[in-house]
């Protein structure tokens, strides 16, 4: 079942369900950094933030939730835009990463947003094949991120 999370409780559950089944090489594909799940919970598990700057989608397979997709409302002022902003996508389950995706388009669309950005993990094992699918669905590059040791 997917689901729209507001409710702080059980975001902090879909976090932790995550944390347990995602291997380090599909969730920390980033060059230095890695999630970390208390800090994840402790930054966006309030029903305020859920409900109108952090957007989670999550599925739970009657046992546990096994995927999650989660966008900010990037209120950039370098565009004057509000962007529609992925900050996590996970699915150990192949049937319903696409899914997910779709429901927080739609919701996208219904708020107006203008714009969704979305990215990829150059170190992640399927960095190519996302790089494929966002091409298919018509997304174009814009930028590249660097990031270095201080």
């Amino acid at each position: 079942m997917i689901k729209r999370i507001t409710d702080a409780a059980e975001f902090k559950e879909l976090v932790l369900d995550i944390d347990e089944i995602a291997s380090d090489e599909e969730v920390n594909a980033h060059a230095f950094l890695k999630h970390d799940a208390t800090t994840i919970i402790n930054c966006y598990a309030n029903t305020h933030l859920l409900t109108w700057d952090f957007f989670v989608w999550g599925h739970h397979n009657g046992e546990r939730w096994d995927s999650v997709i989660a966008f900010g409302n990037d209120k950039n002022a370098k565009f004057n835009e509000c962007l529609f902003s992925e900050v996590l996508w996970f699915s150990s389950n192949p049937k319903v990463g696409y899914k997910l995706l779709a429901e927080a388009l739609k919701f996208a669309k219904e708020k107006e947003f203008k714009y969704v950005l979305m990215s990829a993990a150059v170190k992640h094992p399927r960095f190519d094949k996302v790089v494929q699918f966002y091409d298919k669905l018509g997304f174009v590059k814009d930028s590249e991120v660097y990031i270095g040791k201080l």
